[in-house]
């Protein structure tokens, strides 16, 4: 759980691999600052077998 708080820091980057060294660490923040700002929501769950799934919800257009 602490984990999924986690990545929604600026500039928070979690341990991945040997392999995975790109990335700033803010596309997360940006993209729930824009949903949100938006009534939308941004959330994440695990996938397997190494990951995340990043689920975006917006309210429907009026």
């Amino acid at each position: 759980m602490r984990a999924q708080i986690q990545i929604y820091l600026s500039y928070t980057r979690l341990p991945a691999g040997a392999d995975d060294d790109q990335g700033s660490g803010l596309g997360l923040t940006i993209a729930r600052r824009v949903f949100e700002a938006h009534w939308g929501r941004v959330s994440a769950e695990p996938a397997e077998p190494r990951g995340l799934r990043i689920r975006i919800i917006l309210p429907p257009a009026c």
